[in-house]
């Protein structure tokens, strides 16, 4: 309740015409901004629905988003399918994560590997992403292992950090892979370390949509994934899409041989950061037009 208390003060001396939320805060600014002038409200799920409301969770929500007249926001529509049902709505939007693309393709691929201490010509696949369960590193490192089998010059890069970090390192280390893999931690010039990878590794178990796959393919890497990333996340010609169940064997065999199984239907600018704030200020534009219309 403080913490409700801080963010209604806030709100009070802001007195903005549009709250746009994000993350797992969303009954907290409803019940701040209670009583409050007709705020236009907004909630971007980055996630399955089915995966981060559930139990008692689910009727909050949904209270939320119907009392409040809350807008959720879906990274594709599959999710926005999930919204609609899970929380009886009919006015769930569709606007991706945007990125800028430029920055993905201006960067030297020679200084990107100098700065890992990497040959030129090591293969060198990276994975993006904080060291939780749904990134699946642990498939990661195991299709790594059959590659290195095959080639022991090969490099893993892995950006991120979380959690899980340390138990994924003692196990690079019990597979003797502790010199050929690379930990970054969490950095902040992604863009330039894409430009070291050949190949792009996101076995996830599930996304709400994967904005680090449309980085990837920004940069023009190689990319395999699992068929539980969102169709609308494979904007390239470089994918090959594989089961969780095949094996780690079989998945590195299609990164040795980069194979293509994915014919992609979507297009990269979609994505470009101009292009969704374009799309958000247009949803604002509305919001706040029909909030006029009921004062």
């Amino acid at each position: 309740m403080k913490q409700v208390l801080q963010l209604r003060k806030e709100i009070r001396e802001f007195n903005p015409d549009i709250i746009h939320i994000h993350l797992a805060i969303l009954w907290f600014v409803c019940l701040a901004q209670l009583g409050m002038k007709n705020i236009g409200l907004f909630h971007t799920l980055h996630s399955d629905p089915r995966k981060t409301s559930y139990g008692k969770n689910v009727y909050v929500d949904r209270l939320c988003y119907n009392r409040f007249h809350v807008i959720p926001i879906c990274l594709n529509n599959e999710m926005k399918n999930y919204a609609d049902d899970l929380f009886r709505l009919n006015s769930t939007q569709v606007i991706t994560n945007g990125i800028c693309i430029d920055d993905y393709q201006t960067h030297s691929r020679q200084l990107a590997r100098r700065a890992l201490g990497i040959n030129d010509g090591s293969l060198v696949i990276g994975h993006v992403g904080r060291f939780a369960k749904v990134k699946n590193h642990k498939k990661i490192i195991n299709v790594f292992n059959e590659v290195y089998k095959r080639n022991p010059e090969a490099k893993l890069v892995l950006v991120g950090d979380g959690e899980l970090q340390e138990n994924i390192k003692k196990y690079c280390n019990t597979l003797g892979l502790y010199k050929s893999v690379v930990f970054c931690g969490a950095i902040d010039n992604v863009p330039f370390i894409m430009q070291a990878f050949d190949e792009f590794i996101f076995p996830s178990l599930y996304e709400g949509l994967g904005i680090v796959l449309i980085e990837a393919q920004a940069a023009g890497i190689y990319c395999i994934v699992s068929n539980n990333v969102p169709v609308e996340a494979l904007v390239s010609e470089k994918i090959c899409r594989m089961d969780l169940e095949e094996s780690d064997t079989k998945w590195a065999e299609a990164m040795i041989e980069r194979r293509v199984n994915f014919k992609s239907e979507n297009n990269l600018m979609d994505y470009s950061i101009e292009r969704v704030i374009f799309s958000l200020k247009e949803l604002y534009k509305k919001a706040m037009k029909q909030r006029d219309e009921r004062e």
